[in-house]
């Protein structure tokens, strides 16, 4: 497990320790559709509220801020609420 699998599965952690109570179920690395050039896109973690069908995707970004930023860092992403 790397540096961004850690990140990644402590931010999840933090989200289901404190927010479960209120309904909240927590995914990691969930696939979300295509990218523009047609690559599969997985978000690295899904908060997901059921009762009202919300839903959170939550891209992690590990490096460090000394790091130059990668292609990935550097891509916008939105969501939004059907």
């Amino acid at each position: 497990m790397g540096a961004a699998d850690e990140y990644r599965d402590s931010i999840a952690s933090y989200i289901l320790t404190n927010f479960e109570s209120h309904g909240l179920q927590v995914y990691t690395e969930v696939p979300m559709g295509k990218t523009v050039i047609g690559k599969n896109r997985r978000v690295d973690v899904l908060a997901l509220r059921p009762t009202d069908q919300v839903a959170l995707g939550i891209e992690c970004n590990s490096r460090t801020p000394e790091a130059p930023p990668t292609r990935r860092s550097t891509t916008p992403c939105a969501t939004s609420k059907p």
